[in-house]
Protein backbone atom coordinates (compact mmCIF):
# COMPACT_ATOMS: atom_id res chain seq x y z
CA UNK A 1 0.00 0.00 0.00
CA UNK A 2 1.42 3.49 -0.70
CA UNK A 3 2.04 5.95 -3.91
CA UNK A 4 4.81 5.99 -6.07
CA UNK A 5 7.93 7.84 -5.15
CA UNK A 6 7.47 10.94 -7.71
CA UNK A 7 3.74 10.96 -6.27
CA UNK A 8 5.17 11.23 -3.05
CA UNK A 9 7.77 14.08 -4.08
CA UNK A 10 5.69 15.89 -5.26
CA UNK A 11 3.09 16.47 -2.34
CA UNK A 12 6.24 16.93 0.06
CA UNK A 13 8.08 19.50 -2.01
CA UNK A 14 4.52 21.18 -2.67
CA UNK A 15 4.45 21.23 1.42
CA UNK A 16 8.11 22.37 1.41
CA UNK A 17 8.48 19.26 4.49
CA UNK A 18 12.14 18.90 3.98
CA UNK A 19 12.06 16.31 7.58
CA UNK A 20 9.84 13.82 5.19
CA UNK A 21 12.18 14.31 1.98
CA UNK A 22 15.45 13.47 4.52
CA UNK A 23 13.85 10.57 5.51
CA UNK A 24 12.94 9.70 2.23
CA UNK A 25 16.41 9.90 1.21
CA UNK A 26 17.77 8.20 4.06
CA UNK A 27 15.12 5.02 3.35
CA UNK A 28 16.40 5.79 -0.54
CA UNK A 29 20.02 5.27 0.69
CA UNK A 30 19.23 2.50 2.68
CA UNK A 31 17.48 0.05 0.28
CA UNK A 32 20.42 1.28 -2.22
CA UNK A 33 22.88 0.31 0.44
CA UNK A 34 20.69 -3.14 0.78
CA UNK A 35 20.70 -3.43 -3.50
CA UNK A 36 24.55 -2.43 -3.97
CA UNK A 37 25.51 -4.66 -1.22
CA UNK A 38 24.08 -8.29 -2.04
CA UNK A 39 24.93 -8.80 -5.91
CA UNK A 40 21.73 -8.26 -7.41
CA UNK A 41 19.77 -5.04 -9.25
CA UNK A 42 16.82 -3.80 -10.12
CA UNK A 43 17.14 -3.05 -13.36
CA UNK A 44 14.90 -0.03 -13.67
CA UNK A 45 15.03 1.70 -10.57
CA UNK A 46 13.03 5.04 -11.42
CA UNK A 47 10.24 7.16 -9.60
CA UNK A 48 7.63 5.13 -10.89
CA UNK A 49 8.97 1.53 -9.72
CA UNK A 50 9.21 2.69 -6.26
CA UNK A 51 6.48 2.64 -3.83
CA UNK A 52 6.54 5.16 -0.89
CA UNK A 53 4.34 3.68 2.53
CA UNK A 54 2.57 5.61 5.05
CA UNK A 55 6.01 5.80 7.09
CA UNK A 56 8.13 6.45 3.93
CA UNK A 57 9.41 3.52 3.82
CA UNK A 58 9.91 2.10 0.34
CA UNK A 59 9.05 -0.76 -1.81
CA UNK A 60 10.85 -2.08 -4.90
CA UNK A 61 7.95 -2.90 -7.85
CA UNK A 62 8.31 -3.90 -11.62
CA UNK A 63 10.92 -7.00 -12.12
CA UNK A 64 11.16 -7.22 -15.24
CA UNK A 65 14.93 -6.31 -15.75
CA UNK A 66 16.06 -7.10 -12.53
CA UNK A 67 19.84 -9.09 -12.30
CA UNK A 68 20.48 -12.00 -9.61
CA UNK A 69 23.16 -14.02 -9.96
CA UNK A 70 22.05 -16.94 -11.70
CA UNK A 71 21.25 -14.72 -14.65
CA UNK A 72 25.17 -13.91 -15.45
CA UNK A 73 26.01 -13.72 -18.83
CA UNK A 74 22.62 -13.58 -20.38
CA UNK A 75 21.77 -10.39 -22.40
CA UNK A 76 19.53 -7.42 -20.39
CA UNK A 77 15.54 -7.73 -21.44
CA UNK A 78 15.22 -4.16 -20.84
CA UNK A 79 17.29 -0.93 -21.17
CA UNK A 80 15.47 0.98 -17.83
CA UNK A 81 13.68 4.96 -18.14
CA UNK A 82 16.43 7.18 -20.49
CA UNK A 83 16.08 9.83 -17.61
CA UNK A 84 17.16 7.35 -15.01
CA UNK A 85 19.74 5.51 -17.09
CA UNK A 86 23.50 6.30 -17.99
CA UNK A 87 23.06 6.93 -22.45
CA UNK A 88 25.85 4.31 -23.11
CA UNK A 89 23.69 1.49 -21.40
CA UNK A 90 23.29 -1.44 -23.40
CA UNK A 91 22.16 -4.98 -23.83
CA UNK A 92 25.39 -6.18 -22.56
CA UNK A 93 25.15 -4.37 -19.49
CA UNK A 94 23.23 -6.74 -17.13
CA UNK A 95 24.94 -7.54 -13.89
CA UNK A 96 24.86 -6.64 -9.94
CA UNK A 97 25.97 -3.01 -11.26
CA UNK A 98 23.36 -1.89 -13.34
CA UNK A 99 21.56 0.14 -11.05
CA UNK A 100 25.07 2.53 -9.88
CA UNK A 101 24.18 5.39 -12.57
CA UNK A 102 20.18 5.22 -11.36
CA UNK A 103 21.01 5.46 -7.58
CA UNK A 104 23.06 8.24 -7.92
CA UNK A 105 21.23 10.21 -9.91
CA UNK A 106 17.85 9.47 -7.90
CA UNK A 107 19.59 10.12 -4.38
CA UNK A 108 21.45 12.95 -5.98
CA UNK A 109 17.93 14.74 -6.39
CA UNK A 110 16.28 13.82 -3.44
CA UNK A 111 19.52 15.53 -1.30
CA UNK A 112 18.84 18.34 -3.93
CA UNK A 113 14.89 18.60 -2.69
CA UNK A 114 15.62 18.55 0.94
CA UNK A 115 16.73 22.43 0.17
CA UNK A 116 15.26 23.45 -2.62
CA UNK A 117 11.75 21.84 -3.17
CA UNK A 118 11.15 24.32 -5.32
CA UNK A 119 13.09 22.84 -7.94
CA UNK A 120 10.90 19.70 -8.56
CA UNK A 121 8.30 22.34 -10.27
CA UNK A 122 11.01 23.45 -12.17
CA UNK A 123 12.72 20.41 -13.52
CA UNK A 124 9.86 17.36 -12.60
CA UNK A 125 8.45 16.40 -16.23
CA UNK A 126 6.56 13.11 -14.60
CA UNK A 127 8.78 11.02 -16.74
CA UNK A 128 12.05 12.02 -14.71
CA UNK A 129 12.86 13.18 -11.37
CA UNK A 130 14.92 15.93 -11.54
CA UNK A 131 17.24 14.34 -14.57
CA UNK A 132 16.01 14.13 -18.39
CA UNK A 133 17.89 12.41 -20.72
CA UNK A 134 19.45 15.82 -22.40
CA UNK A 135 20.99 16.62 -18.68
CA UNK A 136 23.36 13.37 -19.52
CA UNK A 137 23.60 14.06 -23.16
CA UNK A 138 24.51 17.08 -22.99
CA UNK A 139 25.56 17.56 -19.09
CA UNK A 140 27.48 20.79 -19.65
CA UNK A 141 24.81 22.81 -20.80
CA UNK A 142 22.56 21.64 -18.49
CA UNK A 143 20.43 24.00 -16.53
CA UNK A 144 20.02 21.78 -13.36
CA UNK A 145 24.01 20.23 -13.24
CA UNK A 146 24.91 24.04 -12.90
CA UNK A 147 22.33 24.75 -10.14
CA UNK A 148 23.65 21.04 -8.18
CA UNK A 149 27.32 22.26 -8.28
CA UNK A 150 26.84 25.49 -6.39
CA UNK A 151 25.27 23.51 -3.56
CA UNK A 152 27.64 22.30 -0.97
CA UNK A 153 25.01 19.38 -0.49
CA UNK A 154 25.23 17.91 -4.13
CA UNK A 155 28.54 19.50 -5.84
CA UNK A 156 30.07 16.42 -4.93
CA UNK A 157 27.20 14.02 -6.22
CA UNK A 158 26.86 16.10 -9.35
CA UNK A 159 30.27 16.03 -9.74
CA UNK A 160 30.69 12.56 -9.58
CA UNK A 161 27.39 12.03 -12.47
CA UNK A 162 29.19 14.11 -14.76
CA UNK A 163 32.46 11.95 -14.11
CA UNK A 164 30.16 8.98 -15.13
CA UNK A 165 29.12 10.56 -18.04
CA UNK A 166 32.54 12.08 -19.24
CA UNK A 167 33.57 7.77 -18.86
CA UNK A 168 33.41 4.99 -21.07
CA UNK A 169 31.30 2.67 -18.75
CA UNK A 170 28.28 3.44 -17.50
CA UNK A 171 29.53 1.99 -13.70
CA UNK A 172 30.28 4.22 -10.57
CA UNK A 173 33.01 2.45 -8.83
CA UNK A 174 32.67 4.45 -5.77
CA UNK A 175 29.22 4.36 -5.53
CA UNK A 176 29.42 2.95 -1.91
CA UNK A 177 31.82 5.38 -0.63
CA UNK A 178 29.31 8.52 -2.31
CA UNK A 179 26.16 7.11 -0.35
CA UNK A 180 27.93 5.99 3.02
CA UNK A 181 29.74 9.28 3.67
CA UNK A 182 26.68 11.32 2.76
CA UNK A 183 24.58 12.39 6.09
Amino acid sequence: EGVTLGTKLKLLCDAKDSKSLSKLAENFKKLSLFLLKNGFAHGDIKHDNIVVDAKLNLVLVDYDGVFIPEFSGLLSPELGTPSFQHPLRSINDYNAKIDHFSILTIYTSLIALIRKPDIFEEFNDQQNLLFSENDFIQPNDSRLFKLLTQEKETQALSYFIKKSLDSNTIYIDNILDLLIRQH
